[in-house]
């Protein structure tokens, strides 16, 4: 198809900067850097589940049921991306910073919970030290309000121009109330993020932990998050986590993909340091090997 004939160039002259600063084209070297990115977004380390999804922006909808490791899954993706010294926020109304801050231990020593214990005080101390001044890594517990969240989100953006930027909100159910009525409060909050999202474009990704209702506990259907309406059908990404009873595993499929095809699973192992011990885990989710599901 040929490229149509240019019309006589417009005038601008009457046209507000506001105005002009959204003319379609404006900005080439994002748009040709978007285009020739072979993962736009973040990765996640996890080589078959970043080959389908080259890679996650948005919002990305983590469902399932308790215990399926969702906070251990956001977790390792943000420690993924903090490693490679992209900037990572996490809402955790969940573990608290304590917990969180052990299972990073864990994750990243790929030690278990007993030997993070063991070690001295000056040890863990260097450890942390480490962490905060290598990793741009943050966390918070207590956000009183979408706005001064959106704010700290700005500034991670401006202080790291160019990276793409991880925001984890772990869970969904336990934000803040900001309406009467929880099914209300989660919707706000889903539109408020999606509008955050596309405020930064494809710099975003927002992971967001979702428990299921039990009406849909061990199958994988769109519409199974609890208290969320039919916001997630605005996400780039919905994903159902689950366990698969025989092999212990957790089994992820792609329910919903905007960027790309749908449908896939992946199905992870859990890594222990002591085969058969539960106490030796690590908080660290391997891709099972073989041909996947």
């Amino acid at each position: 198809m040929a490229w149509p004939k240019r019309r006589k160039k417009q005038r601008m002259t009457f046209l507000s900067k506001p105005l002009l600063e959204k003319r379609l084209g404006n900005n080439p070297a994002a748009f040709i850097s978007y285009l020739k990115s072979e993962v736009v977004g973040i990765g996640t380390g996890l080589e078959r589940f970043d080959a389908c999804t080259r890679g996650l922006r948005g919002l990305v909808f983590f469902v399932g049921e308790p215990k399926s490791h969702k906070s251990t899954l956001v977790m390792q993706i943000a420690v993924h991306n903090a490693v490679q010294g992209n900037p990572v926020y996490v809402l955790d109304r969940e573990l608290g910073l304590s917990i969180f801050q052990e299972r990073v231990l864990c994750h990243l020593t790929e030690r278990p919970l007993s030997a993070i214990k063991e070690l001295s005080p000056e040890k863990l101390g260097a450890m942390l030290d480490h962490m905060r001044e290598n990793y741009p890594f943050h966390f918070d517990s207590a956000i009183p309000s979408f706005e001064s969240l959106a704010e700290d989100i700005d500034k991670l953006m401006q202080a790291y121009p160019g990276k793409p930027v991880t925001l984890v909100v772990d869970s969904l159910q336990a934000l803040p109330r900001v309406k009467g009525d929880v099914r209300a409060s989660v919707d706000d909050w889903l539109l408020k993020l999606d509008q955050l999202k596309l405020t930064y474009d494809n710099r975003l990704a927002i992971l967001l932990t979702s428990e299921k209702g039990r009406a849909h506990y061990g199958q994988a259907v769109k519409g199974g998050a609890k208290e969320s309406g039919k916001i997630e059908y605005a996400g780039s990404y919905v994903f159902d986590m689950r366990l698969n009873d025989d092999t212990e595993s957790i089994i992820i499929t792609c329910l919903y993909n905007r960027h790309g095809p749908s449908n896939f699973k992946v199905e992870l192992d859990r890594i222990y340091k002591q085969a058969g011990d539960p106490w030796s885990f690590i908080f660290k989710l391997k891709e099972r090997e073989g041909l996947g599901l």
